[in-house]
């Protein structure tokens, strides 16, 4: 283990088998090194500011930007505990966002469009016609120095830098309740959400 990094053992709740493994977490705590970063990209919003962000840095400092146009302007800092920063990042993995597979979720999410739509026709019932236009893009991103899964054979990757994007997200976890990585990612979403919404932030410019 590296000088400034961690051994975190979180508990990985979607996916850990019966025997209750656990995932293997290893952080960068250097204040400049981003752990966490977290943005809205509001889609009907144009230019390079186009939604809010929070990042999280190694030391558990957090920074939240909010755009001009936004009601809170500007940019807040708080920091979180050593302890505090395992939590989320244990809360992340459990919410299957270091192993989330945009692909397999996209075609889950079509076989359970396709499966409500032969239920409707099987039941002789109208089929909803669905269409969302300019919702927003969630993007997560985790950066690890060491990231094993807590499920049996899963292999350790190094620098594991994870990117997960979603437009819609919300709207598609109601709209799939049978696809729990929809559900689980929106979740985690929410939870970032909070935290970035935080009473507790102190503006700084």
């Amino acid at each position: 283990m590296t000088l400034g990094s961690v051994l975190l053992l979180a508990p990985v709740a979607t996916a850990a088998p019966l025997d209750g493994a656990t995932a293997t977490i290893e952080v960068d705590r250097r204040p400049d090194a981003v752990v966490v970063a977290f943005r809205e990209v509001l889609g009907e919003i144009g230019g390079v500011d186009r939604g809010p962000t929070l990042t999280v840095y190694g030391d558990g400092r957090m920074v939240a930007h909010y755009p001009r146009y936004m009601k809170r302007a500007g940019d807040y800092e708080r920091r979180l505990g050593p302890g505090e920063l395992d939590a989320l990042l244990g809360s992340l993995a459990a919410k299957g966002v270091l192993d989330f597979d945009a692909p397999a979720v996209h075609g889950a999410a079509r076989a359970s469009l396709i499966a409500s739509r032969e239920r409707a026709r099987a039941a002789n019932a109208p089929i909803e016609l669905f269409e969302v236009s300019d919702g927003a893009t969630t993007v997560i991103e985790v950066n690890l120095d060491r990231y094993r899964a807590g499920t049996p054979g899963a292999r350790e990757v190094r620098r594991l830098a994870k990117r997960v994007a979603w437009t819609a997200l919300r709207t598609d976890a109601q709209r799939h309740p049978d696809v729990p990585a929809l559900r689980d990612l929106a979740a985690a979403e929410q939870e970032l959400r909070a935290l970035r919404e935080h009473p507790a932030f102190t503006r700084v410019r």
